[in-house]
């Protein structure tokens, strides 16, 4: 048996709206996770899979009241005697759910968990779990016959084949989106979308058909994320929008700020109100707020500070070092500027090359 330490309790975007009304539970209770190692579907461990960016232990975990520990076990190994080394005898209640279950619903658990307390039980069964008093465990050794406990059944549904995967998968999915539309967001085509568990979204955005917003991204109110664009671990603020098969990984794209189709946007940093042209690219880089950069313009390793005009078909590139340049300058179309430092308000004429220079 192993402790899985490395999953933490996550916040989760896409949570039902029930969960965020419902009253939690008045019960002081420890929660334990096990994952059977053996069972595998697709070559891989059942717990590992991954639905919506998200594995299916974590999909158990959400729903837990509190940080649950996780335990990987042998199959058909006895609960109890998995979780007895660890349980807290300073909580009321334990209770062990298996992470091949992940359509548990937190409401359900909390009126669970307010009916095993209501008639203060001491081992309540359930579908795929049990839930005990602590104080009991202390005094037994084993739990005989218990009557199984058939409340919200559905919400065990054990992932145990291809076909239960794929129901369980559109089950989520579509919470997923029913989530971000009651909240007035506008998907396009939801078949062609992809958007994972910890995507936030705001107000007012429109999502088109091909889009992917993955790798726990935010998304400003009122923005717009193109067909077949990709936004992977990034933040797009209020009122943005990002053009058609534009890419934006692990970068920062601030209000007001136009990304046009065919852009890539990588480990940067793009201000507010900023005008991106099409077929440009901005790697590891800083666009700081009002600057205009121009089609085809590609920019790497360089900082471009406040109101910078960059002309079509140019290149700021800091090779070995960071080029920087200066606010309120203007680069010319078809110039290049290499390894340099350039003085605010400056002109870089038309089809110009600079390279290493340092202005004071």
């Amino acid at each position: 048996m192993e402790t899985m330490e490395e999953y933490k309790l996550v916040r989760i975007i896409n949570e039902e709206p029930e969960f965020l009304e419902v009253q939690e539970a008045n019960v002081s209770a420890n929660f334990f996770i096990l994952c059977e190692e053996g069972n595998k579907l697709f070559g891989k461990e059942v717990f590992d899979l991954q639905i919506c960016g998200m594995s299916l232990v974590n999909w158990v975990v959400r729903v837990c009241g509190k940080q649950p520990r996780i335990l990987k076990v042998q199959k058909g190994a006895d609960a109890l005697d998995c979780v007895r080394p660890y349980v807290d005898l300073t909580a009321e209640y334990s209770v062990v759910f298996y992470a091949d279950t992940p359509l548990l619903n937190k409401s359900h658990i909390n009126d669970l968990l307010a009916f095993i307390d209501r008639k203060r039980m001491n081992v309540c069964r359930f579908k795929r779990g049990l839930a005990f008093r602590n104080d009991y465990i202390k005094e037994t050794d084993e739990i005989y016959s218990v009557d199984e406990y058939d409340f919200a059944s559905n919400d065990f549904l054990v992932v145990d084949s291809s076909e239960s995967f794929e129901f369980v998968k559109n089950v989520l999915t579509k919470k997923l989106f029913d989530y971000h539309k009651n909240k007035g967001v506008f998907f396009e085509n939801e078949s062609s979308t992809t958007i994972d568990a910890n995507t936030e979204i705001g107000e007012r955005t429109k999502i088109f058909g091909g889009a992917s917003v993955v790798g726990g991204s935010k998304v400003g109110a009122g923005s717009e994320i193109s067909r077949n664009a990709v936004v992977f671990g990034s933040c797009i603020g209020n009122a943005s929008r990002v053009g058609a098969n534009s890419v934006v990984i692990k970068s920062i794209v601030k209000d007001n700020t136009i990304v046009n189709e065919l852009v890539d946007i990588k480990n940067s940093v793009v201000g507010n109100d900023i005008k991106v042209g099409a077929c440009s690219s901005i790697i590891s880089s800083s666009v700081r707020d009002g600057a205009l950069i121009e089609n085809n313009v590609q920019v790497d390793n360089s900082k471009i500070c406040e109101n910078v005009t960059i002309h079509a078909h140019s290149k700021i590139l800091g090779l070995a070092q960071k080029t920087i340049i200066g606010g309120g300058s203007e680069i010319g179309a078809n110039a290049e500027v290499v390894n340099s430092i350039i003085s605010p308000e400056s002109e870089v004429e038309n089809m110009k090359k600079i390279i290493g220079r340092v202005d004071r």
